[in-house]
Parts: structure tokens; sequence; C-alpha cells
């Protein structure tokens, strides 16, 4: 009785810390100053990639006391037809994304020189509610932003721990 007690509560400790530790990664920035800067970015864009790095940055500063810049310096979304439903229509969409970035120190020293990183997403299409496709693909478009800024935040993290 005591084994079965005992492998339940160590399943369920198992599985809500898998639960707990996915998608919180929170940069170790404790003595770095980052700056994020979004040349030639659209505002919806810019507003989706500022949502992410607050989730994922810590200690974002503004550029006059930054000790790193990270410049995006290129956005570029893509949307592709997979797949064709039995009637003709589209059934399902591929959606790409990458952004061209430098990663700079404070003296303006290239630490990574122009770098991409690319992630893509799928979802179904739905000709009969087209409004559920369209917030399905919104909130993909959400999702792939993170990706994007959270590979950003493990490369950043990867250097750092080489520097340190």
């Amino acid at each position: 009785m005591i084994k079965v007690i005992g492998i339940a509560f160590l399943s369920i400790l198992i599985s809500s810390c898998g639960w707990q530790l996915k998608g919180n990664y929170i940069a170790i920035t404790k003595d770095m100053n980052i700056n994020l800067l979004f040349n030639n970015l659209a505002p919806e864009v810019k507003r989706n990639f500022e949502y992410a790095t607050r989730q994922h940055l810590r200690n974002m500063q503004d550029s006059s006391t930054s000790k790193i810049d990270i410049r995006i310096e290129d956005y570029e979304e893509s949307k592709r037809v997979v797949s064709i439903g039995s009637d003709g229509r589209v059934s399902e969409y591929q959606i790409n994304m990458s952004i061209n970035y430098t990663i700079m120190s404070e003296k303006n020293n290239s630490m990574i020189d122009s770098n991409e990183i690319k992630v893509e997403g799928f979802y179904e299409f739905f000709p009969n509610d087209i409004l559920a496709s369209t917030e399905e693909e919104v909130q993909i478009k959400r999702e792939m932003t993170e990706k994007l800024i959270m590979k950003l935040v493990f490369r950043l993290d990867s250097i750092m721990s080489k520097i340190n």
C-alpha cells in the first residue's frame, strides 16, 4: 500500500515539475544590461516581439545604460499552402518566420555578427469557420514569435556562459 502511494505521489510530482518548467524559461541576466533594438519592423510585429521579450528577459534597459545591444535587423514571414482537401479548398497552411540579428557589446564590438534564426508553424484552415481559423493563425504567430525570442535568449546565454 505504501509503495502504491509512493509511486502515485512520485508520478504526480514528476509530471507537475515538467508542466511548471515548460515554456517558463527566463534568461539569467543579473549582471547584464540588455537593450533590444527593433529596426524597421511593422508596429504589430514589434509589439509581439516586445511582449515575448518581457516574458523571457530581465534587466531590459534603455540604450543609454545598456551593456549589450541585440539588434533585430531583418524580419521575414511567409505563408504557404501545405494541403488541400478533397473539395479543392485549402485545409492547412505553413507559416515560416525568420530574423537576422546582431549582438553588440557596450563598446560596439560585435559579439555575434549577423546571424539568422528560423521557426515554422502549421495550422488548419476551416473555410466554414474563418473567424476561428484567423484566430488560430494569430495565436500560432504569437507562439512562433516567442520561439524566435527564446532561441535568441538561448544563444545569448551560451555566449555569456563562454565569456564568464
